[in-house]
């Protein structure tokens, strides 16, 4: 695999500090900078992205929209530790215009993610973000805009108090009040 040039910024907080996410579904590989309102992240396909690796290596395109929705979980992250909080759990609730090259990303490649928040919706609603993934050089691959919903009381969706993880306790089922 070919040595990336881009670096995690030391003055931000890594991805495993502002998403809830762990291997296998941590994807994204370091976080470039951030503003109030935009969030740009880097991934280098490897390893960590086998679930999404065909048999030549290569991860399919779509995979750019988990991307982007991790990019703004990261945005998201940055704006909870700036009150204090924890990151929270959150929904990609759709996306508009996905627009993308229909081209394999291989094993090695350097995607750059950027993510720009376009409608904050406070008080429990849902927020959009314009989203673009670029190779190394800056052609674009992809664009979107993404609808995300960080609920405050995550027992709405899970029957169960607190906030947690919402997996259910041995013994329960999903139905099941804890």
């Amino acid at each position: 695999m070919t040595t990336c040039r881009f670096q995690h910024n030391p003055d931000l907080p890594t991805p495993s500090e502002l998403l809830p996410h762990r291997p296998p579904m941590m994807l994204i590989s370091g976080v470039l900078d951030a503003q109030d309102k935009s969030v740009r992240t880097f991934v280098q396909i490897g390893p960590a992205h086998a679930l999404f690796l065909d048999e030549k290596g290569c991860a399919s395109p779509p995979l750019l929209l988990e991307l982007m929705a991790q990019t703004v979980g990261c945005w998201a992250g940055l704006a909870e530790r700036r009150e204090g909080q924890k990151p929270r759990i959150g929904f990609l609730l759709g996306t508009r215009r996905f627009d993308c090259r229909p081209e394999p990303l291989p094993a090695g490649m350097v995607i750059v993610l950027e993510s720009t928040c376009t409608f904050y919706a406070q008080d429990d609603l849902p927020t959009q973000f314009e989203c673009f993934a670029y190779d190394a050089g800056g052609r674009e691959l992809a664009r979107t805009t993404l609808t995300a919903y960080m609920p405050r009381d995550l027992s709405r969706f899970t029957g169960r108090s607190g906030s947690g993880s919402g997996a259910p306790q041995a013994g329960s089922t999903p139905g099941d009040k804890q």
